[in-house]
């Protein structure tokens, strides 16, 4: 949208790269939700799971 173009200097309507990552306690209970908007012209993303 307009204001996230806006926040992150591309026009509205570019392509980002949306994370979102959830934290969990030992206990297996959720205790942080993470949300990010990324711009990828510039740079690569590489994730490795184990």
């Amino acid at each position: 949208d307009a204001a996230t173009g806006a926040l992150l200097s591309v026009q509205a309507g570019s392509p980002l790269l949306s994370v979102e990552r959830v934290s969990h306690t030992f206990g297996d209970k959720p205790v942080e939700l993470r949300r990010g908007l990324y711009v990828t012209t510039r740079h690569y993303y590489q994730n490795e799971l184990n």
